[in-house]
C-alpha cells in the first residue's frame, strides 16, 4: 500500500470526520506518517477539498443511491481516487484505481468491490 495515499486518505477522513482544520491536520499526519513525498499528500489532500462538490456530483451520478448514502469512509476513498483520475495527468489510471482498491482492502474491509466499480 502507497504510504502518500494513505496518508492523504487518513488526513481526508479526519477532516471529514471531525471537521478538523486541513494545515493543522495534514501537518500532524506528515509528522507521524513520513511518507516519502510530502508535497503528493498536499496535493492530493487540497485538490479533493478544493474539488469536493464537483467530486460529490459526479460520485451522485455513477452511485445509484447517491453519494450521501455512502460511509465516510467509502465516500473519501472514493473522492481521492476519482480526484487523481479526473485531474492528475502524472498519475496512470491503472495507479490511482489500484492504490485507491489497496487501501479500501484494509479500512473498508469487504467494500473493496464496491470501491473498484
Amino acid at each position: 500500500m502507497d504510504l502518500a495515499r494513505k496518508t492523504a486518505f487518513e488526513i481526508l477522513f479526519e477532516i471529514e470526520k471531525e471537521e478538523a482544520y486541513s494545515n493543522l491536520t495534514i501537518n500532524r499526519f506528515l509528522d507521524k506518517n513520513r511518507p516519502e513525498n510530502p508535497a503528493f499528500v498536499r496535493e492530493l489532500v487540497y485538490g479533493v477539498l478544493e474539488n469536493k462538490i464537483l467530486l460529490n456530483y459526479y460520485l451522485d451520478n455513477l452511485i445509484p443511491s447517491g453519494i450521501k448514502k455512502v460511509k465516510k469512509k467509502e465516500a473519501t476513498l472514493l473522492r481521492l481516487g476519482l480526484y487523481q483520475l479526473m485531474f492528475m495527468d502524472s498519475v496512470p489510471d491503472y495507479a490511482a484505481v489500484s492504490e485507491t482498491v489497496n487501501i479500501a482492502k484494509k479500512v473498508v474491509r469487504g467494500r473493496d468491490g464496491f470501491i473498484n466499480g
